[in-house]
């Protein structure tokens, strides 16, 4: 294979529905059609308005296309946009960025389709300012979960790959419904590292949410001396909610925890007033996990 890097062909399935409905692309590079020898043919509507080496090509005339040779080839790392896909070096998709596309009307294909390809080796997933509607959400955490080594449909134990650490959700309006939804599923008690909930109109009810799981977790696991599965968040990012003051004591109980695995926690943008602030300080006292907690 000319030492170039293959994508693992379990993966390609899922790329290709990816790249039909316009959510990642290949790479292709910007080339000039004149330049010669770059593998680009000058197609013109009217073959008498071709122009000539010194003049610049209309573009309402002319188009561009690539040789064969030098067309993106799906099956080679190289060819994906690597932004919006990453490979490690099995071939196998570890990382998908999806972020700013636009999903409000919902996900174009069943997620199973996609996600079932990749998943069980999928760390980082980022659906960040899509307005994804939340049973869409939903839907890929649970193909995600089903994928990673969770309990079959008959109770026993599988065996997965690696599991999702980076989970970018910011910036959809899931709201304290959605965050209640995701505090539910199941996700924050495998080895997530990294929760990105930012500006998504997340109240008292869904910050409690989220805290209560991640509180549960721990104690169930601290309680049957589970190490496999148990809640491993280092960086937390719900700035732009509005859960106040009163949120605060909810993420005050979970910062005291012993168990707590926070070590940066982002907060701006929450109507947090000087009752909260106290709250968020006491916590301090019992915590030896956290570094950097920003408020602005």
């Amino acid at each position: 294979h000319n030492n170039k890097l293959l994508v693992n062909p379990s993966c390609l399935e899922g790329l290709e529905i990816l790249r039909k409905q316009n959510l990642i692309s290949l790479k292709t590079a910007p080339l000039d059609i004149l330049q010669p020898g770059n593998g680009v043919l000058g197609i013109y509507a009217d073959p008498t308005t071709r122009p000539s080496s010194s003049s610049s090509p209309s573009s309402s005339s002319t188009a561009a296309i690539i040789s064969d040779d030098d067309a993106p080839n799906p099956s080679l790392q190289s060819a994906w946009n690597p932004d919006k896909v990453t490979f490690d070096d099995d071939g196998v998709v570890i990382s998908l960025d999806l972020g700013g596309r636009r999903l409000h009307r919902g996900f174009p294909c069943d997620p199973t389709l996609v996600f079932s390809t990749f998943a069980s080796h999928l760390t980082t997933l980022n659906l960040a300012g899509t307005d994804i509607p939340l049973d869409d959400c939903l839907a890929i955490l649970r193909v995600l979960l089903r994928s990673s080594g969770d309990d079959d449909d008959d109770g026993g134990s599988r065996s997965g790959g690696r599991i999702l650490k980076n989970l970018h959700l910011g910036g959809n309006g899931l709201g304290s419904k959605g965050a209640s939804a995701i505090a539910a599923s199941g996700v924050l008690s495998r080895s997530v590292t990294k929760l990105d909930l930012r500006y998504n109109d997340i109240d008292v009810d869904g910050i409690a949410a989220i805290c209560d799981a991640l509180l549960e977790t721990n104690n169930d696991n601290n309680n049957n001396n589970n190490d496999d599965y148990t809640n491993n968040i280092h960086h937390l990012y719900l700035e732009g909610n509005y859960f106040g003051d009163e949120g605060c004591a909810s993420l005050s109980k979970l910062l005291s925890s012993p168990q707590c695995s926070i070590r940066e926690i982002y907060l701006g943008q929450n109507r947090i007033g000087p009752a909260g602030a106290r709250s968020l300080a006491s916590s301090l006292r019992s915590n030896d996990t956290l570094s950097k907690m920003y408020l602005e």
